[in-house]
């Protein structure tokens, strides 16, 4: 990784972090291995620090906007553990369900 380019515009990797040493799980562990609270403090540490989030949070008011008024029911799935997009629609929904693969999320998030 060390020969390797860096991109100047990928803020999320530190100059001297090295990729391969984190762990990586098959699909088929995700719910046993995945730890949310680690994630959200590696990924959600400042806006700034995730491009994700950062596309996310841009275009998401304009998203909600596009919905409708009122919508009876909001299925979220995959959801992790974040909740900004049941926030994001909570005054356009009357029931907003989310969930997950891993049930360690359905427990960190509760509504």
């Amino acid at each position: 990784m060390a020969d390797q380019k860096k991109d100047p515009t990928n803020k999320n990797l530190e100059d001297d972090e090295d990729i391969s040493t984190y762990p990586f799980y098959p699909a088929r562990d995700h719910d046993k291995q995945f730890n949310p609270v680690a994630y959200l403090e590696e990924c959600y540490e400042t806006a700034e620090k995730e491009k994700a989030m950062q596309l996310l949070l841009t275009f998401l008011p304009g998203m909600v906007n596009n919905l409708p008024n009122e919508i009876e029911d909001f299925l979220e799935l995959g959801a992790g553990p974040t909740t900004y997009i049941p926030v994001a629609v909570r005054n356009r929904v009357k029931n907003i369900y989310t969930s997950d693969y891993a049930e360690v999320i359905n427990m960190v998030v509760k509504f």
